[in-house]
């Protein structure tokens, strides 16, 4: 009678322990990141950062976007491009009982200020300071637009605005103090006026 024998598999190593505490777990290779590696990393979220710094400030200043649209069109002498800061109802339509429309009224502007500075004057704007308008005011306004352009719209914030405005021409310039009046309406900021030297 033949006799299979086995040959005999080894144990599996029994787990030390050191009195009471549990066995240490094997050591695992350490993740160390190459300086190139590193330095991408680090490159991505500084362009992160100041990508979201310049999001931050596109957002905190949408407002003022008609009225670098208003004189924007000015240094063109554009009349339309003027009128892109004012809402499509209003550009033709006559303005406060008087006879003359918005668009009228930028070309008016746009003569005056070619008379004066020449065809090559840039006009700029910067923010000086502006005051909030309450829901009260921006409630009568909306009634007022409906009242005398038969127009119904949503005003959710009003900013009235001090600018200095830089007129360069030439060799030389000339720098003013305007004030425009900047509103929200039905999710857009627009201006319902033209900018001007009285608040």
């Amino acid at each position: 009678m033949n006799e299979e024998t086995s040959a005999k598999q080894p144990s599996a190593p029994q787990q030390q322990t050191s009195g009471i505490f549990p066995q240490k777990p094997p050591m695992q290779p350490l993740n160390i990141k190459s300086g190139k590696r590193k330095s991408i990393e680090l490159l991505c979220g500084a362009v992160v950062v100041i990508l979201a710094f310049i999001l931050i400030s596109i957002l905190k200043n949408s407002y003022l976007k008609p009225v670098h649209t208003y004189y924007k069109g000015l240094s063109k002498s554009d009349t339309s491009a003027m009128c892109e800061a004012f809402p499509s109802w209003l550009r033709n339509a006559n303005t406060d009982d008087e006879t003359i429309t918005v668009e009228g009224m930028c070309n008016t502007i746009m003569t005056s200020v070619l008379a004066k500075c020449g065809a090559d004057c840039k006009v700029s704007a910067e923010m000086v300071s502006y005051s909030e308008k309450d829901d009260a005011y921006l409630n009568t306004l909306e009634e007022g637009i409906e009242t005398q352009y038969g127009k119904t719209v949503n005003i959710t914030k009003g900013r009235w605005v001090k600018l200095n405005v830089t007129y360069q021409y030439g060799g030389g310039k000339q720098e003013m103090t305007e004030y425009a009046r900047i509103y929200k309406i039905n999710g857009r900021w627009v201006l319902l006026d033209i900018p001007g030297a009285e608040a």
